[in-house]
């Protein structure tokens, strides 16, 4: 090789490797930015979720009726996710239940220390929606937007 010959193959060399050199470069940047994006796609992806689990949210007004115990009426207005059941939307206050199982699913035997069996052999609570007698348990039934859940206690069911 002559030394002009040699000198144009060290220039191509260097041509290739800067050529190549910038190739990297752009992709790295590129890479970096998509990896920006990304985050930035899947800050927005959780900000959503979060604003739909927020939106998935319903609101219930719940009532224990005591007067035939010689109590009062008290109401909570309780925010559940959406999905709950008329027995999540009643612990979600701050009544004190007494929840057992049975055969039939969740029972309430107590809210606020008022018992089934308390006030005779036919007492016990009463659930009803929307002013409807469940047909199955409190934690069967599920609750939506604007429902009045009414626990009422009663001392015979005639």
């Amino acid at each position: 090789m002559t030394t002009g010959s040699a000198n144009t193959h060290t220039t191509t060399q260097n041509r290739l490797l800067a050529i190549l050199a910038a190739i990297l470069l752009a992709f790295s940047v590129g890479t970096l930015a998509g990896c920006g994006n990304d985050n930035a796609a899947s800050s927005s992806a959780q900000d959503a979720s979060s604003s739909a689990a927020q939106a998935e949210q319903v609101n219930v007004t719940v009532s224990i009726d005591l007067t035939a115990a010689d109590g009062k009426v008290e109401t909570a207005e309780v925010s559940v996710p959406a999905g709950s059941t008329v027995l999540d939307a009643t612990q979600a206050t701050s009544f004190e239940l007494d929840v057992q199982d049975s055969q039939y699913g969740k029972y309430v035997n107590a809210i606020n220390g008022v018992a089934t069996g308390d006030h005779g052999d036919q007492s016990g609570w009463l659930v009803a929606v929307n002013g409807e007698d469940l047909a199955v348990s409190a934690d069967a039934q599920e609750v939506a937007e604007g429902d009045k859940v009414e626990w009422r206690y009663v001392t015979t069911f005639e």
